[in-house]
């Protein structure tokens, strides 16, 4: 005969349910980035305060340009009086190879001492990089259509395709800087320096070079002036010639 059956012992009871710990909040790393804030809809489109790059800047996992060794620099040009020289100026924490400042909606590069830094292909319109030192960084293919550069320094810059189309570089020292191929179209360069500078290809169509130097410059035959205006006050504009009221270089 079959035993009695087997009876089932007590429903095993559910354990208290484990209370879900309060939801993780995101740390400060964890936020939105600000260049992505501002590219979302409905996002406010103002230029960024300083005050707000520093609050957001480290939250947005955002990195200052890499330091350099360079001493520290003392500018003696009455022009930037008040204006100090320094890596952490308000928006050069968006700074690097490539980027693209109109994204952050960041433009006060001015003071921005970026002397060595690598900016290639970065796209800086309309930045105000009023006083800034460029002195031998990498600045090929930058573009700095409608910016402002009036008395920045870019000495020994690997400046080659540097874009500075209706740009404003008043006193601007481009002293041995590589400017081949670089775009100046309707600049404003009075006062500029491209001493011992070589501009091979660069077009300086329509700029205003009142007062510029181009001693000992480099590929003036192959740089082109055509409509430039003030050449009768700059310096140094060995092979040149007038056509016709324009200037353009020979051969």
């Amino acid at each position: 005969q079959p035993g009695p059956a087997t009876q089932p012992g007590p429903a095993t009871q559910p354990g208290p349910a484990t209370q879900l710990g309060p939801a993780a909040q995101p740390g400060p790393a964890a936020q939105l980035g600000l260049a992505t804030q501002l590219t979302q809809p409905g996002a406010s489109t103002q230029p960024v305060t300083a005050s707000a790059l520093a609050a957001a800047g480290p939250a947005a996992g955002l990195t200052p340009t890499a330091g350099f060794s360079n001493p520290a620099l003392v500018v003696t040009n009455p022009a930037c009086k008040g204006i100090k020289i320094t890596k952490n100026c308000p928006c050069c924490m968006f700074l690097g190879p490539g980027v693209d400042m109109t994204v952050s909606m960041c433009f006060d590069l001015r003071g921005a001492d970026l002397r060595g830094a690598n900016i290639e292909g970065a796209i800086l319109e309309e930045c105000d990089l009023t006083c800034a030192q460029l002195d031998n960084a990498n600045v090929k293919g930058v573009i700095l259509m409608g910016a402002i550069a009036d008395h920045s320094s870019w000495k020994g810059a690997r400046a080659e395709g540097l874009d500075m189309e209706e740009a404003s570089l008043k006193s601007a020292d481009f002293t041995g800087a590589w400017l081949m191929g670089a775009k100046a179209e309707l600049s404003e360069l009075s006062q500029a320096k491209f001493n011992n500078a070589n501009v091979e290809g660069a077009v300086f169509i329509e700029a205003n070079l009142h007062g510029a130097s181009f001693t000992g410059a480099k590929g003036m035959h192959k740089a082109d002036f055509l409509f430039a205006a003030g050449l009768s006050t700059a310096t140094g504009l060995t092979g040149v010639s007038q056509m016709g009221g324009a200037w353009a270089g020979r051969g």
